[in-house]
């Protein structure tokens, strides 16, 4: 476990008031966990919206990247399923994003798999 400050130390100015020290003292004096500083900003990832990486998709949206296929033409894009990598038939620079559409299914049987997904796991 790893222990911060939450904010710097500062001087401390004689203050009459009472719940200012204490203020103060919390501020600067309280160890924060580093874990514990972004708990409940975010959204949970469980949601029917976003794609998980063993769930069902039709696209997927995806980063392109630096490595340079065998053939001459193309771009390798990272659409973030574990260790797969997607070849795409255009050249583009790397760092772009792209989305890239699924051929192996169609649209019908993608909106059947994903409605019985759905009632899998949010019920």
């Amino acid at each position: 476990m790893i222990l911060i400050y939450s904010r710097p130390i500062r001087s401390l100015k004689a203050s009459s008031n009472p719940t200012s020290w204490c203020r103060y003292r919390q501020q600067t004096r309280a160890w924060k966990n580093v874990e514990q500083t972004e708990v409940g900003l975010f959204n949970s990832l469980k949601t029917a919206h976003r794609l998980r990486a063993n769930g069902y998709w039709f696209y997927r949206e995806g980063v392109t990247l630096s490595l340079r296929p065998a053939e001459i033409k193309g771009s390798w894009i990272d659409i973030n399923l574990y260790e797969i990598k997607v070849q795409i038939d255009k050249r583009l620079q790397q760092g772009l994003r792209a989305t890239k559409q699924r051929t192996d299914m169609t649209q019908e049987e993608y909106f059947r798999m994903n409605d019985f997904q759905d009632e899998l796991c949010f019920k």
